[in-house]
Order: structure tokens, then C-alpha cells, then sequence
């Protein structure tokens, strides 16, 4: 199976020597992993948990924040996250042993399933939801711009062409009424700048405006569609819907 071998690949790779001679040669509070497992293979599977969510030992384990582990208390539960981990191995076990054996496939999920990466798993768009909710559309395009930075190429958020339409609709729903609009604008406005080619930004985009009120930048927006789309059903019932209702 391609995520078990990807996996045996992760766990087999070598943790950094003064950390790993930190780490005890016996276990004790063990409640998920056997209690005769071998040191490597526990040692390899915290490594893949910490590779999956972008964490160092002490995210879970009482020690050092400098990552040196030196004096680490390993049994101890004192951390929430500690028993939030095992939470989760036990969802994961339950889910490839309960539900994805009885659908004929051999995938499996793992930590990155969800994580990808980030120790708390989210799409972009909710994260943009987020922003928008606690300052607008300006924290809105600055939170994308500053996640995008960062993150660009790695697996963690879809920067595609789809994540800002979906935020657009998170907030364009009448219950978030004038400003989810204007956040929708700003969202359609950045995917339209991003990606300049795709018809159904620029239509997302020309019926937000048209929400917002302001015909004169929809019509300009239905028409690149138009352009980018000629003959598209949808598109030419905007334009005509557009032009009938200018002044």
C-alpha cells in the first residue's frame, strides 16, 4: 500500500542524535501504542507526527521549548494536546480498521491526511472567513497575502483557483448582509488580479458588484468574462441582466 510503504519511509529516517538520546529506552503511561513497542518504531512514529503537523516533542510532551528534550517528563499528561493525540490516533484507527476496510480500497488516512502540515487542520477559505469576520476586507487581503507567503508551494492551504470563490461565498450570504458583500468583492476582486484568465472569477465577481450596487465595475467585470467565455449561457444572462438594470 502507497501510505503504508510512505509512511515505514518517514519513521525509518533518522531523528537527530542528541535529541533521540533523550528519549528513554523504556515506556510507561502508554494508552494507544502497544506497551512492548520497540524504541525505533515509537520514535519513528512521533517523528511522523511531528513531520505532520509542523510541531517539535513539546507540542505534547512536557520538556524544553528549545527542542534540546533535556529532562522531558514523556509519561506525563499534563498537556491537553497529549490526550487530544491520542484522540486522534484512536479516530484514525477507527476509520482505516472500521470504515475504509469495508469499501474495497486500500487507502488509508493518516495525521497529513488532515494536518498537511499545520497543527491545526483548516482550508484557506475558512481562515479568510476568520479574517474578514475580525477586521474586514482589508484583514481579510492582507491575511491571504501574508499566508500565501508563507506557505506558497507546500501542502498545508490550496492556493488554486477556487479557494477565494468559496471564501467569497462565505461571506456573500444575505445573513452577513452589506459588509459579507463588500467582503465578497474584495475576495473576487484578489482572485480576479491572481488569476486575470478565469472566466468564473470574473463572473463570481460581476455579480457581487451587482450586489454591492455598483453596475458600472460589474458590467466592465461580466464583459472580460464574456470575453474570456463568449457564448457561455450563464455569462451573457448576467450581461443582459447587468445592461438592463444600468441607468
Amino acid at each position: 500500500m502507497r501510505h503504508r510503504h510512505l509512511a515505514a519511509l518517514l519513521c525509518s529516517l533518522p531523528m537527530a542524535l542528541p535529541v533521540a538520546a533523550q528519549i528513554p529506552d523504556t515506556f510507561t503511561n502508554l494508552k494507544v501504542f502497544p506497551t512492548d513497542v520497540a524504541r525505533g518504531e515509537l520514535i519513528g512514529s512521533m517523528r511522523n507526527f511531528s513531520m505532520s503537523l509542523g510541531v517539535r516533542c513539546v507540542h505534547c510532551h512536557v520538556g524544553p521549548a528549545d527542542g534540546s528534550l533535556q529532562g522531558a517528563d514523556f509519561a506525563s499528561d499534563e498537556k491537553e494536546t497529549k490526550e487530544t493525540a491520542r484522540k486522534m490516533l484512536r479516530m484514525v484507527q477507527a476509520i482505516n480498521g472500521d470504515h475504509l476496510s469495508q469499501v474495497g480500497t486500500d487507502i488509508e488516512v493518516a495525521c497529513f491526511t488532515c494536518h498537511r502540515g499545520a497543527s491545526r487542520p483548516s482550508r484557506l477559505e475558512d481562515e479568510l472567513f476568520a479574517a474578514w469576520r475580525a477586521g474586514g476586507p482589508d484583514s481579510l487581503l492582507a491575511g491571504y497575502r501574508g499566508l500565501r507567503k508563507a506557505y506558497y508551494g507546500r501542502a498545508i492551504f490550496d492556493f488554486g483557483d477556487q479557494t477565494l470563490m468559496n471564501a467569497a461565498a462565505l461571506m456573500g450570504t444575505p445573513a452577513n448582509g452589506v459588509s459579507g458583500t463588500l467582503g465578497a468583492v474584495a475576495a473576487l476582486s484578489l482572485e480576479t488580479e491572481l488569476f486575470p484568465e478565469y472566466a468564473p472569477g470574473w463572473t463570481q465577481l460581476a455579480g457581487a458588484l451587482v450586489r454591492s450596487g455598483d453596475t458600472t465595475a460589474a458590467l466592465t467585470a461580466i464583459r472580460k468574462a464574456d470575453e474570456l467565455a463568449p457564448g457561455n449561457p450563464q455569462i451573457q444572462r448576467l450581461l443582459q441582466q447587468i445592461q438592463g438594470n444600468r441607468p
